[in-house]
């Protein structure tokens, strides 16, 4: 299984990570502090190359340090050109560890309703998205 280097991206602070580690099947994004339209689209589209790179179809994105809703229009963003080249690269599943934060939990709540063709679920629990994550069928 092709595996990816942990990389960060940031403008003035770091606010994505990225890796798949070579003893898990998914790719592992933590979102950090507050995201604006350029930032999520930056971390969305880094997340299709390593889907590309690495032939993962899974996810599991780490939205814990998130503060704050989600920028006005990427769920938008994501419907109409993410999701579709997610699915496009073989993304199957998608698990999110939802922030405390009431906005950003909000926010990730309504994503569920945008996915087609990919499996997402939110999650207040690592331990249950690990598990489900390593449960679902291929």
């Amino acid at each position: 299984m092709t595996h990816y280097q942990k990389e960060a991206l940031e403008d003035n602070k770091v606010f994505f990570e990225i890796e798949a580690a070579e003893e898990n099947d998914w790719i592992t994004t933590r979102w950090i502090g507050f995201q604006k339209m350029e930032r999520s689209r930056a971390g969305l589209e880094k997340e299709l190359d390593v889907l590309k790179a690495t032939g993962r179809i899974k996810i599991l994105n780490y939205n814990t340090e998130i503060k704050g809703p989600y920028p006005p229009g990427i769920e938008k963003w994501i419907a109409e050109e993410w999701q579709p080249a997610a699915a496009r690269l073989g993304l199957k599943y998608a698990a999110t560890i939802i922030s405390s934060n009431i906005f950003a939990s909000l926010s990730a709540e309504q994503l569920e309703t945008v996915f087609e063709g990919i499996t997402y679920k939110n999650f207040e629990d690592e331990a249950a998205a690990i598990r489900w994550l390593k449960d679902v069928n291929v």
